[in-house]
This record gives C-alpha cells, structure tokens and sequence, in this order.
C-alpha cells in the first residue's frame, strides 16, 4: 500500500485541497499551497511508516501514543500548529485527517491492488499511520491555542489595569483637590476610563455569546450609514484628535440595519486604522451603493499586513499567538475586528481586508433593503 500512496500522491492531494477549501471562514482567503500545507509531507510520512518493521509490542505501544518521540517537528506536527494559526477550528483540523483517509481507501479499493493477499495487514498499518499523524496535529494544535488564550487573558490584564490605575489617580485627585480646574480633570479621566472599562466588558460579553452559539443580537430599522459614519467619526476625533477622517458617499445610504451596532462596526474599524495606521496620514471611509448591497470601505496608510495574517485577522484567539503579540497586539485585547465581522454577519453582510504596499482596506458589504430577523 504504500507505494501505491506514493504513485497516487496528485489524485490524492487534490482531494485534500477539496475539502480544505471548504473549510470557512479560515480558508476563504488561502491560495492552494497555504490549503496543501504539509500533506505531501505526512503522506510521504504515513508510506515509510507502513514499511517499517513493527513488532506487536511496538504496535501495541504506538496505538497508546507511546510512540518514541521524534527529533524535531514531524510535518503532522507544523500541520496542527498552522491550521491553528490561520483559524481552522479544531473540528476542521481533525475532519481533514478523516476525509484523508477515506480518500486513500476509496481510490485504492477502487484499484485492482485490493486483491492483493496482505490488503488487511496493510489497512491496518496505513490507519495506525494516520491516527498517529492526527494525534500530533492535534497535539501542537491545542498546545498553540492554549498559548494564544493565555496570551488574550494577559492582554485583557494589561489593557483593565492602564484605564483601572487611572481611575484611581482620578478617584485621589476628587478626594483631595479644592480647586475647581484639577476636580474638573480629574473627572474627565475618570469619565474617559469608565468608558473604556466599559467598552472592554461589552466587547467581552459579545465575544463570550458568539463562543457560545448565541450571535450577536441586532434590531435592523431604517437608519442612514452616512449618519452613523460621521457620528463615529466625532466620536473617534475626539478621543484622537491628531487623526483626520474622510469621508465620501456615493448613492442612496439608507438601509435596513441596526444603527447602534453597526456604529460600533465604523467606530472599531476606525480605532484598528488609527492604531496600526501611519500617524498622521488621513483615514478614508466610503460609503456606496453597489446592487442591492451598500458598501463601506475604511483605509488606512501603513504597513503591508501579510496575507498569512489577514487570513485570522479577525480570530482574536489567533491575532493573540505569542509571536505575533509584541508587534500588533501588544496594547488590545484584539476583539474590534472579531466583534465588527460577528455584527456585520448578523446583517446577512460579509467583511472582508486586502493589503498592499499603500495600506490597508477592510470592505464591509450587507444588504440594503432586505429586512434582517432580529435575533
């Protein structure tokens, strides 16, 4: 069997790069090396595994995961790190192994090698070779996330405890001062504080309802998205007044939406563009009519942000990945984006970003006049 993998490796991949490809979110934006990943590796893996000379001890043994361990990270293992790293869920990682082997299985039976005498000695080595292959994906997979909570749970310490300590400063300065000037800063702190804290625990609230199953509730009437634009933008001028935001409309921008929830959509995009954007450089928003959905477009200038990460870009449990929390997301809890695409697929709407040498544009597209059920 194992020259037969080897000599069938295409038909076989191609399978693989199927149902990869359907795995959304995480694999909407990935190009078909990024979907292949380290398969051919594994199956080259799995082919010498069924060749080599295995006692019953060493079976019995392998098939309790007490198989030696190996020098460095076998290709199964870098797989589950990946898949982790680029949003595959942990359902999705294990389906790939599952749909694998049956693909293996099926083009083989389909051959006129099933005849051959050692066909169920062979079945068994070949399904030995995938578990152990799954079980170290799905090993690296779950030490990879349990970093990435961690390293959340350490970004959400930090970003409580800057508005927290300046609430304290506030709460002395209300405490002691008898001049009118310091009372009135000191309350402008406080006030400015309690509305991040605030912000943070909502963000919180609605992560934690998505992780349950709940979604994000909405209440869609008729709003205009060009109001709720430049409210936002009021809203953003003032807590960055260095920033400048331009706005441009084209077309009708009356809809059928939730106008609070989708200002928190325009006011969480701006605050990504403010934070990872040039300083200095203006922000664009555009709003505009195409077909039957309306459009908002929000650029920055800045770096280009790989498309590795713009494929979780809006994983906040992947954005937090060790690695990464020292550049992007060192100073918040990387919950904007998530919460904005939750939102905006409530509306029935898709949100997607792009990235090139010029900046960065996060495209949110719902439909105009169709009526969303309130959840």
């Amino acid at each position: 069997m194992s020259s037969f993998v080897l000599a069938h490796l295409e038909p076989i991949l191609v399978e693989w790069d199927a149902f990869a490809a359907r795995q959304s979110p995480a694999a909407d934006t990935m190009d078909l090396p990024e979907l292949r990943d380290h398969a051919r590796q594994m199956l080259e893996t799995i082919a010498r595994d069924i060749e080599t000379a295995q006692s019953p001890l060493q079976q019995e043994l392998k098939s309790k995961g007490l198989k030696p361990d190996i020098r460095g990270r076998s290709a199964a293992s870098a797989h589950g790190a990946l898949r982790q790293k680029v949003g595959f869920h942990l359902g999705q990682l294990v389906g790939e192994f599952r749909a694998l082997r049956a693909s293996v299985l099926r083009i083989w039976l389909a051959s006129d090698r099933h005849g051959d005498a050692p066909t169920a000695q062979e079945i068994v080595r070949f399904n030995e070779a995938i578990d152990q292959a799954l079980a170290e994906s799905v090993e690296t997979y779950s030490i990879e996330l349990a970093r990435s909570r961690d390293t959340f749970l350490g970004i959400l310490g930090h970003d409580l405890r800057t508005p927290l300590g300046a609430m304290w400063g506030a709460v002395e300065i209300l405490a002691k001062a008898d001049k009118g000037a310091s009372r009135t800063s000191a309350y402008a702190v406080a006030n400015r504080s309690l509305a991040a804290m605030g912000a943070m625990i909502r963000d919180l609230l609605d992560f934690t309802r998505t992780r349950l199953g709940k979604g994000i509730p909405v209440a869609p009437v008729t709003a205009d998205l060009e109001q709720v634009c430049q409210a936002a933008i009021l809203e953003m001028t003032l807590a960055y007044p260095g920033s400048r935001f331009d706005l441009a409309c084209d077309g009708r921008t009356d809809a059928l939406f939730d106008r609070e929830r989708m200002h928190q959509v325009v006011s969480n995009l701006l605050g990504n563009a403010v934070q990872h954007g040039d300083a200095g450089a203006p922000i664009g928003l555009r709003v505009v009519l195409t077909g039957d959905s309306l459009q908002l477009d929000v650029s920055n200038r800045g770096p280009q942000i790989p498309e590795a990460q713009l494929q979780s870009i809006f994983d906040p449990l992947v954005q937090a990945a060790p690695e990464d929390a020292g550049a992007r997301h060192a100073t918040n809890m990387g919950l904007g984006l998530f919460i904005a695409r939750e939102i905006v697929h409530a509306h029935g709407g898709t949100i997607s970003a792009a990235s090139a040498a010029a900046g960065t544009t996060f495209t949110v597209r719902f439909p105009h006049r169709h009526a969303v059920a309130p959840h």
